[in-house]
Formats: C-alpha cells, structure tokens, sequence
C-alpha cells in the first residue's frame, strides 16, 4: 500500500477498517489464487507492462529475459490483460441488516468482507476494481483503480456504508446495465429477496455484450431453515411491517416457497449464463469463496 510500511499504516488506522482489511486478506490468501481466468485475456499482440510473477500464473507468460537481468520472476501482460475492469457491486437495503442467533454476524457484515476479499484478489491479478452499492437506487462508491491503495480505499468504503432503504433491482440494475460499457466482470453481492426477473432482466443485457456476470448470494441460517419455536412477531425490515407467526404450522409452507424461489432463481441464472454462488452467514467465508473460484477456474479454462 502507499504511504510507507504497510505494518505503520494498519496501526493507523480505526480498529474496524483494520479488522476488515486483515480478515479479508487472510480470505484472499486461503483462496485460489487469482480472481479470474478471463476469456478475453491474451487476444492481444500489443505488450503493455510486466507484472511481478504470483503462485498459478500462466509461466508461459514468463519473462526469462527480465529474469536473467534481475533474478526475478515477471509476467508479460499485453493491452487486453490490463484493461479488465471487475465491477462489485454490493446490496445495502435494511433486509441485509439481518442476524439470528444462529450466527454471529449479520448478512451484511458478510457481505463486507466477501467483497474486500473480492476486490483484494482482483488487485492482487492487477485487475481494476470499482465498488458499487444498490438499495432503493444505484450509487458508484469508487473509481476505477488497480493500485494495492485502492483496496484501502474500497475497505475505508465499505465500513462507512450501513444497510438502509428499500430494494428497487428493476431500476437500479438497468442504472448499472446503462453505466457499463466496458467488457468486465461484474460481481453482484445481495440477499437477493427480491423477485428474480427484477434484476436478471437488466443484467441479461450485459451478458449478451459477453460481460462476465456473477452473482454472491448471502442468507442468514434462518432465512433458509426457519428454525424458529416461538409464536411471534415477524417484521420486514424494509417496510416495518409486522406478522404474527406460529413457527411449528408456518414452517413447512415457508421452506417450500423458498426452495422454489431458489429453483426459479438457479434455473434463471444457468439458463442466462450468470455464475450464481450462495453463502450462508453460519459457514466459513473462504470455503464460499475457494468453491465459487474453483467453478469460475473450471468454468473459463
């Protein structure tokens, strides 16, 4: 990072930026190393600039002139290699405020640190990163940048955001759709308790330009489960609006209409080419992360 020893710089900054930069190096690290394997990477002659060699680089894209020169390992990286934009773009409505007792943080914590996690292993690849958030509207958080100081800045973001406001996918996600040009990979990190054309719609206009369109769903257990035994007050965190529920007769009818809004939701995204990966709050954030690198590894070899 700029501006002097990276050890300096961590003991500067407030405890929760810190935790949120160090836990989700710790996720990059443990994971496949690389965000992507692009298809468009490659398809251009013009050499642009190196790149210091890291662990699953191609090393036919080893330069063994620079090497020879210098003892160490660079790769070669040519117009179309240092163009690639990856666009994150993370869900702050209130419904990702949510946290049972059946875990110990709330959906959008998560989400935070999936996304720092993310964004850390596009820099690490010398990709360009910009942050997004969605709730009642689209807001772009950062610009677009490959510098190891741009995830400082995309962590600093992140914990000044807080979940508030209402979903409105249709609009937003044709905002995105409208604002992005540039072939990239798109990586949408939402609950996704929304109707599933509202925001597949729009986002089918971006993969019919070949952008590479990715979609982090994180659920609290209970959202899944409904492993509820009180009779209580169930209220929507979007509208405040209040239900009364018997958990033990509502149970079964509740499971049953999400595993078919989760069917709808698969069958959509396989069926327009959107790589969905889905993470519950209660499981490791790196396994979640290692298993969508490894089918995005598979997926584009």
């Amino acid at each position: 990072m700029a501006g002097g020893d990276p050890r300096e710089l961590l003991q500067r900054l407030p405890a929760e930026l810190e935790k949120l930069l160090l836990d989700s190096r710790a996720i990059a690290t443990n994971a496949l190393t690389g965000l992507h394997r692009s298809p468009y990477r490659g398809s251009s002659i013009e050499f642009r600039e190196h790149r210091e060699y890291q662990h699953g680089d191609d090393l036919r894209r080893l330069d063994w002139r620079v090497y020879a020169k210098s003892d160490r390992l660079y790769i070669k990286q040519f117009e179309d290699e240092t163009t690639l934009t990856v666009e994150i773009v993370i869900d702050t409505s209130s419904s990702m405020s949510y946290q049972s007792t059946a875990t110990s943080v709330s959906k959008f914590e998560r989400a935070q640190l999936l996304t720092a996690a993310i964004a850390d292993l596009a820099i690490r690849q010398g990709d360009a990163v910009r942050l997004w958030s969605v709730s009642d509207c689209l807001e772009v958080l950062t610009e677009q940048r490959r510098q190891e100081s741009h995830l400082l800045e995309v962590a600093r973001t992140l914990t000044e955001l807080s979940p508030e406001g209402v979903d409105a996918p249709t609009i937003s996600f044709e905002h995105l759709a409208s604002e992005l040009h540039k072939r990239s990979v798109v990586v949408v990190v939402s609950d996704v308790l929304f109707e599933t054309e509202a925001f597949l719609t729009p986002l089918r206009s971006l993969q019919a330009k070949q952008f590479d369109l990715n979609v982090l769903r994180v659920n609290d257990p209970q959202e899944i489960d409904f492993d509820f035994s009180q009779p209580s007050y169930f209220e929507c965190l979007e509208t405040s609006r209040q239900t009364f529920v018997h958990p033990n007769l509502f149970r079964k009818a509740y499971q049953a209409e999400w595993m078919k809004r989760e069917k709808a939701l698969v069958d959509a995204c396989r069926q327009s080419h959107i790589t969905l990966h889905r993470h519950r709050t209660d499981h490791e954030p790196v396994d979640t992360l290692q298993s969508w690198m490894e089918y995005r590894h598979r997926a584009l070899r």
